[in-house]
């Protein structure tokens, strides 16, 4: 089973691991009614680890994703994300994407989408 970076974090906080998608993943740290208290008053973290990741790079990365991404990649600056659809060439919802500006060093422009683990392989 594969494990995140945060593994032995989760491990030491004894949190309770499940399977997820072939990835062992934390349920719960303590009392669900106390970390939903903690996260309402205060913050909580989720562990992106298990996330699928593509990079789309080159001088038709922006029409590709405009075709298919539910949000428009024209206006993004470098370092910015947008949350949306992704969509197949017929209209239909493959996923609900992360996408990211990254930096670029060649021609074109440069992203990173990140997927839900289950969606990866559809994505691709």
């Amino acid at each position: 089973m594969k494990q995140t970076a945060l593994n032995p974090v989760h491990s030491q906080a004894a949190a309770t691991m499940v399977e997820f998608q072939g990835w062992q993943l934390p349920a719960r740290f303590s009392d669900p009614a106390d970390e939903y208290h903690a996260v309402r008053g205060a913050s909580g973290l989720f562990d992106v680890g298990f996330l699928g990741r593509i990079e789309v790079t080159g001088a038709d990365s922006e029409s590709l994703l405009q075709s298919v991404f539910t949000r428009n990649v024209s206006k993004m600056t470098e370092g910015a994300a947008l949350y949306g659809l992704l969509c197949n060439e017929s209209g239909f919802i493959l996923d609900t994407v992360l996408v990211f500006q990254l930096q670029s060093d060649v021609p074109g422009r440069r992203f990173l989408i990140t997927t839900n683990a289950t969606s990866t392989d559809k994505v691709l």
